[in-house]
């Protein structure tokens, strides 16, 4: 397991990162915590042919200060393990926080909720960052790594 990114990786802009979301559950509007807007996308982590996505649900406190993060739904390419390692974070922020050991790795959709609140580095831009350690059986797991820069909008 390595925390490094690899030669090939590539980021989310890549022309190979069509996104398919199911319909995300959209946080109710009482619980934005002094927000005007949420906003949602997905950050796709890749490496090879593998791909894990994480949809998430962000906004910012009205004066820019504070930065919540909600994870609503991931996926995997398939190859039948349940023992993926999801983690999230926020560039110059946090360190990756381990959301889950067992990730189904079928690429169905999956529900998984997690919410967090930072003190934003920037009041105009945050980078949402995921890894995700690819299950194999009998081989070593690769890393896939994925983030999206978002904009603060007043």
């Amino acid at each position: 397991m390595s925390n490094e990114k690899d030669d090939n990786w590539k980021g989310p802009d890549c022309n190979n990162c069509a996104v398919e979301i199911k319909p995300a559950k959209l946080l109710p509007k009482d619980k934005w915590i002094d927000s005007e807007e949420t906003y949602t996308t997905t950050v796709v982590a890749e490496a090879d042919f593998r791909k894990a996505k994480l949809t998430v649900i962000y906004w910012w406190t009205k004066s820019g200060k504070e930065f919540n993060v909600e994870t609503v739904q991931y996926q995997v390419t398939a190859n039948g393990q349940t023992n993926g390692d999801l983690f999230l974070a926020i560039a110059g922020l946090d360190k990756f926080k381990h959301l889950t050991g067992k990730a189904n790795q079928d690429g169905e959709w999956h529900d998984i909720t997690e919410r967090k609140t930072y003190e934003s580095s920037s009041p105009k831009e945050d980078v949402i960052q995921v890894k995700y350690i690819y299950d194999r059986d009998n081989s070593g797991d690769p890393t896939l790594w994925g983030d999206v820069s978002v904009k603060y909008v007043l």
